[in-house]
């Protein structure tokens, strides 16, 4: 149906209920204002999944009176038509017009369709009546806008359905045939006429999100390949004897990228994750959702230090456990790509607040790859935070295999960037560990699906951020002590920038009702200083590995671009969470990622 256009001003007020005009659409539906700016109205529609999209002023409007629309639609009511002139005035009368002709020209003909009765008209048939309003269920007219969810084109869906039904009920049949004479009072059941339409439907649905490719699934498909492919690519052209940009010309051996025992030992690390997270020992953190996570990773990255100090001890070669790296990585990215499937079926029996909307689209691909799901629990067990420790710990384990390889082969005579390459990396991932509380208020946390691409990338992640360690090791140079204490030095600076910034961001985030923490210290210079940390930190370390070779370098870049993309989306999710709050942020705040004093032609979105 077709909604008047409204006036560009705006006429409502936050918490008032309003018809509002679903994006691309010409279709309006029931809607609460939670927010508004200068344009447009922020809408949570009355749907299944409680959507909440930015509306213009001009595409709102109040919601319809029921009982205006009904009698509206049933014609002149008869107290009105009782009280009209032409009513009373007996020489206005038609003379000469018979009774039984008057009755039926006096009813309109959308009377007639309310009134839901067959003509008695012998040159019309009841069956014939019956047959056209039930093809009516069939030419049933499907949205054309995709970018409605499912459950929305269903509930509508039903509801015409529903209104066909009513249609067909006949409370009174009657035929003018002399050959039979059907009874009063006969009632015609259309379930089974609605089961089969909307089982067709649903066949139909299901082979074209099966099939079409859509935008979403072109989108989401590459960032699948990267996160499997490109930490086993590295690892491919990046060997112990050479470092090129190019892939070997005869393939490696099978034994190379598995072995039975990195499947044992990928299973044997993650139920002692799994152990750990289950033991009442370690502080309790209330998430948003009003789940309580132990949070005692600390304690679970003890332990396995423990192990790797008796296993140097006792002389046990590291080197055998090393040289499983590869098998280890196809193991952990076989366990992601599993863990992803059964995630993504767990989804639908998940409650309906916890469901991703970029992960809600229906191409069963698409959802698959970005998670159905933001925040998976079972009970009190939350998957993601699982995941996330499991990476932050084996990566610390993998920084500390590499020097404990080397200290078994040298002695004390480590390769100094080595020692330091490995200890900037445990530190940096040492760091959440202690204060792992902080995860919970990332953006990472709150907002993005566990799916594929987020399972296979906490699985590989360790592998991929102690590349350049790996990469030391094998092809690194020595460098004189000043070059080492500059890095160390920008090190350090974008530690301390980071971590200012994510704890003002967690202090803001537990406590929202004081905005001017916001505007304060370095979220007043830049919107995103907590990145430009981050970033400062992996130009550090991937100084370290030097100039001889570009692929430690594709790394930062990779870096760099996953960074790129996430400020984009906390910026697209922020102007629509707060609005004209947001916008008066920008304008104070102007500077993406450097600050404006260092940066005189800045790119603005």
């Amino acid at each position: 149906m077709k909604m008047p256009r409204g006036d560009t001003s705006r006429l409502f007020d936050v918490g008032q209920k309003v018809m509002a005009r679903w994006p691309k659409t010409s279709l309006y539906f029931s809607g609460e204002i939670i927010d508004f700016n200068d344009i447009e109205y922020l809408i949570r529609f009355d749907d299944e999944d409680k959507s909440e999209l930015a509306v213009k002023y001009k595409d709102t409007t109040l919601p319809f009176s029921r009982t205006r629309s009904r009698s509206r639609s049933l014609g002149r009511s008869t107290k009105a038509s009782s009280k009209s002139p032409s009513r009373r005035s007996p020489s206005r009368k038609s003379p000469g017009r018979p009774p039984a002709s008057k009755s039926s020209s006096s009813r309109s003909p959308s009377r007639r369709t309310a009134s839901k009765k067959l003509d008695t008209s012998p040159n019309k048939s009841p069956v014939v009546e019956l047959r056209n309003e039930i093809d009516q269920i069939d030419k049933l007219p499907e949205l054309k806008n995709r970018s409605v969810t499912t459950t929305d084109v269903s509930s509508r869906q039903s509801a015409r359905i529903a209104s066909f039904e009513k249609k067909i009920t006949y409370t009174e049949v009657k035929s003018n045939s002399s050959n039979a004479s059907i009874g009063n009072n006969i009632k015609i059941d259309a379930k089974s006429v609605v089961k089969s339409v909307q089982e067709k439907n649903r066949f139909a649905q299901f082979l074209k999100r099966l099939i079409v490719a859509s935008w979403v699934t072109a989108k989401s498909v590459p960032l699948a390949v990267v996160a499997i492919f490109f930490p086993l690519a590295l690892t491919l052209v990046c060997t112990a004897k050479q470092c090129k940009m190019e892939m070997p010309k005869t393939l490696p051996k099978p034994e190379i990228f598995y072995h039975q025992k990195s499947y044992l030992i990928a299973s044997g690390f993650l139920a002692l994750s799994l152990v750990f997270s289950l033991i009442p020992i370690g502080k309790i953190f209330k998430t948003h959702t009003g789940a309580r996570v132990r949070c005692n990773g600390f304690l679970m990255l003890v332990a396995c230090a423990i192990a790797l100090g008796v296993s140097i001890y006792q002389d046990i070669d590291l080197q055998k456990i090393y040289i499983l790296l590869r098998p280890l990585l196809i193991a952990f990215t076989s366990i992601g790509i599993v863990l992803s499937v059964l995630l993504y079926i767990k989804s639908f029996y998940a409650p309906r607040d916890s469901i991703n909307p970029a992960g809600n689209t229906g191409y069963y691909i698409a959802d698959w790859i970005e998670g159905r799901e933001i925040n998976p629990r079972i009970g009190t067990f939350d998957i993601k935070y699982f995941l996330f420790r499991i990476a932050l710990v084996l990566t610390i384990l993998i920084s500390a295999l590499t020097v404990g390889k080397e200290f078994q082969t040298k002695g004390t005579k480590i390769f100094v960037p080595l020692l330091l390459s490995a200890s900037m990396k445990a530190f940096y991932f040492l760091d959440w560990i202690v204060y792992e509380d902080s995860f919970f208020t990332t953006f990472e946390y709150l907002n993005v699906g566990t799916g594929l691409v987020l399972s296979v990338f906490y699985m590989t992640m360790p592998f991929l951020f102690t590349f350049d360690t790996r990469y030391v090791l094998n092809h690194g140079d020595d460098m004189p002590w000043y070059c080492l204490t500059a890095i160390v030095a920008l090190y350090v600076i974008g530690y301390l920038v980071m971590k200012g910034a994510n704890s003002q961001k967690h202090t803001f985030r537990t406590n929202p009702a004081n905005p001017s923490v916001a505007l304060s210290g370095l979220w007043g210079v830049v919107r995103h200083p907590n990145y430009l940390g981050d970033i400062i930190m992996n130009l550090a370390m991937t100084l370290l590995c030097g100039f001889k070779h570009v692929i430690p370098w594709t790394i930062f870049v990779f870096i760099l671009f996953n960074l790129y993309v996430r400020m984009s989306e906390v910026e697209k999710t922020c102007k629509s969470k707060y609005g004209l709050a947001w916008a008066s942020y920008k304008a104070r705040v102007p500077s993406r990622i450097i600050p404006k004093k260092f940066l005189s032609l800045q790119y603005e979105r």
